[in-house]
């Protein structure tokens, strides 16, 4: 069976989900979260029965609580979509065969629509689509994956590893949650000197925390170098839309943020303009370019 829903981008970095919960169903927005396990709305944990467009699925483990703070506006809760039992995914078992996917819009643009979408609608195949393992852990529910190198223009830069794991199997998180793709601080700087030599743009100072390397570019004046994500077995070329989203229609910045805790997590910054897929029974997340509209 198909099931999908239209995302939201809150114009903050963040992607919210539609879900009807109870009978009659309330609608609730929750921030769609590859990086979370529980589903959970603002008044406790209670049995509900929750809609996606026109599925239903009945007695599902829904978190309630009271006065919760999230840091960006726009949603009233989670929905988490990790490998967890009371995860979205989880919940869905074998109506969707453990398979969903999403198309992102750039995190600052909500102009465009993106999309999440489950069971036989949600495969990335084609000639054009990479596919990479997912990496198990038993401290944690979320995804990993394993980069292998960064790559800016013709300069490789290999992976070390991060506070997940050194050059082996899960050194990084991929979280839809997250908004921009976090580094190693050592190895984020190496990131951004190659990017300062090939970028001949003034820089510029912003004030979204994260956003430390800048460029004034307005239109499309302004060459930006490739970047490429070498994840293992998948050679992924961001669009310049995820590597260097948009701000303002004067400014464009450097997707990725130095990580002081050593901690590596691909954000949904780096996966704008991506058909990004994921496979629990193969234990893959497949990519493929796709411009979201």
């Amino acid at each position: 069976m198909a099931v999908s829903s239209d995302l939201t981008s809150n114009g903050m970095g963040a992607y919210m989900m539609k879900i009807g919960i109870g009978t009659p169903p309330v609608e609730v927005l929750g921030y769609a979260d590859t990086g979370s396990s529980l589903i959970w709305t603002q008044g406790n944990l209670a049995t509900e029965t929750l809609t996606i467009g026109s599925h239903t699925l009945l007695s599902t483990v829904v978190g309630v609580g009271h006065e919760n703070t999230i840091a960006t506006l726009g949603g009233s809760g989670i929905i988490g979509l990790d490998y967890g039992d009371a995860s979205l995914i989880s919940r869905l078992g074998p109506v969707i065969n453990g398979v969903f996917s999403f198309c992102l819009s750039p995190p600052f643009d909500m102009s465009r629509p993106s999309r999440i979408k489950f069971g036989s609608d949600g495969v990335v195949s084609g000639p054009s689509a990479v596919s990479t393992p997912i990496t198990r852990k038993s401290s944690s529910n979320a995804y990993f994956l394993t980069l292998e190198a960064i790559s800016v223009g013709e300069t490789r830069l290999e992976f070390l590893g991060s506070a997940y794991g050194g050059a082996n199997e899960g050194n990084m998180m991929i979280d839809s949650g997250t908004t921009l793709t976090f580094l190693p601080i050592d190895f984020y700087n190496q990131v951004v000197a190659v990017v300062e030599k090939v970028v001949n743009a003034e820089k510029v100072t912003v004030g979204k925390a994260g956003f430390n390397l800048c460029y004034k570019a307005p239109g499309n004046d302004v060459i930006l170098p490739e970047i490429q994500m070498h994840f293992k077995g998948a050679d992924l070329k961001l669009s310049p839309s995820s590597s260097f989203p948009r701000l303002s229609p004067e400014v464009v910045c450097l997707s990725f943020f130095g990580s002081a805790d050593n901690v590596s997590i691909y954000g949904n910054a780096g996966q704008a303009d991506l058909l990004v897929g994921y496979d629990r029974n193969a234990g893959t997340v497949s990519f493929m370019q796709q411009q979201c509209n």
